[in-house]
């Protein structure tokens, strides 16, 4: 004759794998980094979004304006040393492709 459980064990295990997984889910809960504790002040916007991966349009347009002109700079130092006369000495003359 075999032993089946009875139904009453059945539930009381039920119940308690229930009641396991309530106290892990509260646990996560409240324990959870994207909560935030009552007693916390709130976060200042700008670093808010700065923080979750936003950025200023304004900030980004001037850091581009101050690369531009940093690009535009070295480019004028550029232009001024070619448009300089350079003194060329030719060592040897390439083969000619006509001959």
């Amino acid at each position: 004759m075999s032993k089946a459980p009875k139904p009453l064990t059945r539930l009381g295990a039920t119940q308690s794998l229930l009641a396991i997984n309530a106290a892990l889910l509260a646990s996560f809960a409240f324990h959870a980094p994207w909560i935030a504790p009552a007693q916390a002040s709130k976060p200042d916007p700008v670093t808010h979004r700065r923080a979750i991966g936003f950025v200023n349009p304004d900030d980004q347009r001037q850091k581009m304006l101050v690369e531009l002109k940093r690009i535009a700079t070295k480019l004028d130092a550029l232009a001024s040393k070619v448009d300089k006369p350079m003194d060329v000495r030719v060592i040897e003359m390439p083969a000619s492709a006509g001959d």
